[in-house]
């Protein structure tokens, strides 16, 4: 599947999950790209963030939400197992406070 997907990990990034999607979703590029959110149970309002842009970008977002906390690498490796399973050959990573230029 020539898509790239993107891999978000984030957790109680409410301040910054905004611009991370926003830098990602602003990307120009020749093949399409999905963005793949594992919401790691966050305290403050990372979720419902993520929740928004779910709804407004609903072919180009995947939200997985964690009921309670994984931890970076559990969350990242399960997102991973996803990505892989759906068939995504490319995969790219950013965290939840990163931005793209």
């Amino acid at each position: 599947m020539d898509i790239i997907a993107i891999c978000i990990v984030t957790y109680n990034h409410e301040q910054y999950i905004a611009q991370a999607l926003d830098s990602v979703l602003a990307q120009k590029t020749e093949v399409p790209v999905k963005i793949f959110i594992g919401e790691d149970g966050s305290t403050d309002n990372t979720l419902n963030i993520c929740k928004e842009y779910k709804i407004k970008y609903p072919d180009r977002i995947e939200l997985l939400e964690r009921k309670q906390n994984l931890g970076l690498v559990k969350n990242t490796l399960d997102i991973f197992s996803r990505i892989r399973r759906d068939g995504y050959k490319y995969i790219a990573m950013l965290d939840g406070d990163d931005l793209l230029d």
